[in-house]
């Protein structure tokens, strides 16, 4: 309870650097990360999950920072709402070049699992790393916690989750650098 107490207002403080108009609509929750394991991820809504292994892969609190920031940012920059509109976007140009409504409609039986699945564009990545190591440097810590982080994260997760051009996410070296 303690430790989730001094996590909660390291969340709050990076919240509030991150999106001060915003920060008290924000909210973290603990959760075991079974499969997906040392994980955090941003709800549209700005709750910020973060997992139980990842809060013991985290050698600071400046990691943890890092973490926020870049979780906090998607929710600032709307990614999940743009991510959406993008995807809503590819069906509604289909129907229009293949007239074919009933393919299209099949493949948007299928689009909320290609959501779920894809989360964010790469971009949308590379924008909310970007925000948090700009937190990082104003406030003299260097991007060394967020680099480390990632790496240790990348080191934890099976190969299998790294789907190279279909993962949303960049490379972690690409992202380290």
């Amino acid at each position: 309870p303690e430790r989730r107490q001094e996590i909660t207002r390291i969340f709050g403080e990076t919240v509030s650097r991150i999106d001060p108009a915003h920060a008290g609509s924000y909210k973290i929750v603990f959760r075991k990360g079974g499969r997906i394991g040392a994980n955090a991820f941003a709800l549209p809504s700005g709750i910020v999950v973060i997992t139980d292994e990842l809060v013991g892969l985290s050698e600071n609190d400046d990691e943890l920072m890092a973490i926020f920031a870049h979780e906090s940012s998607h929710v600032k920059k709307r990614h999940a709402l743009r991510s959406i509109l993008q995807s809503t976007g590819v069906f509604f140009l289909a129907t229009l070049l293949t007239g074919d409504i009933t393919s299209v409609a099949n493949f948007a039986s299928f689009l909320p699992a290609l959501l779920i699945e894809n989360g964010y564009s790469r971009d949308f990545e590379r924008e909310a790393d970007r925000e948090a190591g700009m937190l990082l440097i104003s406030l003299g810590k260097g991007t060394g916690p967020y680099r480390n982080i990632l790496h240790k994260m990348d080191a934890k997760h099976p190969a299998i989750l790294k789907l190279g051009v279909f993962s949303t996410h960049p490379e972690t070296v690409q992202r380290i650098e």
